[in-house]
């Protein structure tokens, strides 16, 4: 199964917004920022729970907006850290 990392990272940020957070994300493909989901408070205990967690470092170089758009995005930056497949393959 090469999608496993992937998929258990996915549904341990979506659960993150709905259990830490206390915000139910409509779908891995919901626009955080658009929405007002991952404002920069939700954002710094979202890099915390990532890197604590989740053992997967964010480095400097990971700080573009396109990897936080989403949950799906996050699940990949996250697996990519973890050296695992870097998409979630459909």
């Amino acid at each position: 199964m090469p999608n496993t990392g992937y998929q258990d990272f996915r549904a341990e940020i979506a659960n993150f917004f709905s259990h830490v957070l206390g915000i139910e994300v409509p779908s891995p493909t919901t626009d955080l920022f658009k929405t007002g989901i991952l404002d920069s408070q939700n954002l710094i205990e979202l890099l915390v729970h990532l890197e604590g967690k989740l053992d997967a470092p964010i480095g400097l170089d990971d700080f573009d907006i396109e990897n936080f758009r989403c949950i799906e995005k996050i699940a990949t930056l996250v697996s990519e850290r973890k050296g695992f497949s870097n998409h979630a393959g459909s």
